[in-house]
């Protein structure tokens, strides 16, 4: 195999998975997706919405084993 043939499976395996990531996963149309509120969602501020935030509930922290920075 040289290296053109390489590279062009590399980009056809590469579309092939983001091309797959754009799927919505459940066969089912946008509009049944997007028609009613998901459960996390309900709590989320919509729109012109306000929000509450309080300062204290925030840190410097940084906790997260996927993403130390």
């Amino acid at each position: 195999m040289n290296r053109r043939s390489i590279s062009v499976a590399g980009a056809v395996f590469g579309v092939t998975i983001a091309l797959s990531a754009c799927g919505d996963g459940g066969g089912s149309n946008g509009a049944a997706v997007a028609a009613g509120p998901s459960p996390q969602s309900g709590s989320l501020p919509q729109g012109s919405e306000s929000v509450d935030l309080n300062p204290d509930d925030f840190t410097t922290d940084i906790d997260n084993p996927y993403w130390p920075m």
